[in-house]
């Protein structure tokens, strides 16, 4: 009854007409494309940021296992974090790393595996007493090469033993860390912005060795599982503090993994040389999240 009212009073018309006329302007509405527009823009302006504390390479532990029967003492290394497919002596020395006595024993040579992690077991004859309470220290020094690069310690460990003993069988572990040698004590952070397909990449350090030049690069994989060279940073140099910075800019850099890159800091530049490849410091790219 309602529609015969508004046709009769020619209303019904006029109100189709004026529906119609809404759709058509809320079908014409630019608010989608508004809307779209500003996704995009936010996206391609998008900013990853990272960052990676640098920690003294190479690290470890060494597990010493004395049997009394026989008086022999069994060592095994594992290390991460050295040069991959690389050689390194190890010994045992009297005194502490602080201050190392007479050399005692000398232990298989460490190689590394592809990766930069090894492993190494030796078997130690005629050693009577057993493992002493302290005075013992367990030394891997970087090799020396042919080129005639001194060697020196990359990674200490001190002995302790709560129970020694001369007639029962015993064993313990010990950490390997950082030495007193040139840049083995090095640490720092590296600050990454990745922005419009640049990565800017700020790295500081500290602990190394005074007027000293360090190659550094961002490689894929971890610190205890090392990868291919990504992208090669500028050249450390540190001042007479031992204090190094710099700052790189990569182009073409389309991504930043949350996880995948470390940064790897070596004890000289474009070496050829073994010790001089050697990594002194090192860090996982971890990305932060807001």
């Amino acid at each position: 009854m309602i529609v015969k009212f508004l046709v009769r009073r020619g209303i019904l018309p006029v109100l189709m007409l004026i529906i119609a006329g809404a759709l058509f302007i809320a079908a014409c509405s630019p608010i989608g494309t508004a809307s779209t527009s500003k996704k995009t823009t936010s996206l391609s302006s998008t900013v990853i940021n990272a960052n990676a504390v640098l920690k003294h390479t190479p690290v470890g532990t060494a597990d010493l296992a004395w049997e009394p029967g026989a008086h022999a003492l069994t060592v095994k290394i594992g290390l991460t974090g050295l040069a991959p497919k690389s050689s390194y002596p190890a010994y045992i020395y009297a005194g502490s790393c602080k201050a190392p006595g007479k050399l005692m024993y000398t232990l298989s040579v460490i190689t590394a595996d592809d990766a930069g992690a090894a492993t190494s077991t030796s078997t130690v004859k005629d050693v009577a007493g057993g493992i002493p309470a302290d005075g013992w220290h367990l030394l891997v020094d970087s090799a020396q090469s042919a080129s005639g690069d001194k060697a020196m310690p990359i990674a200490c460990g001190n002995v302790s033993n709560p129970n020694p003993s001369a007639t029962v069988a015993h064993k313990v572990q010990i950490i390997l860390a950082n030495t007193s040698a040139p840049d083995q004590s090095a640490s720092g952070v590296a600050q990454l912005v990745l922005t419009n397909g640049k990565l800017t990449v700020s790295l500081s350090m500290s602990g190394l060795a005074p007027a000293s030049s360090h190659g550094a690069d961002i490689h894929l994989g971890t610190c205890d599982s090392q990868g291919k060279v990504l992208y090669t940073l500028k050249e450390l140099k540190a001042d007479s503090a031992g204090k190094a910075s710099s700052t790189t800019t990569l182009n073409d850099v389309h991504t930043l993994p949350a996880n995948g890159w470390y940064i790897s800091v070596h004890s000289a530049v474009q070496a050829t040389a073994q010790a001089a490849a050697d990594p002194v410091a090192c860090g996982d790219v971890i990305v932060s999240h807001s």
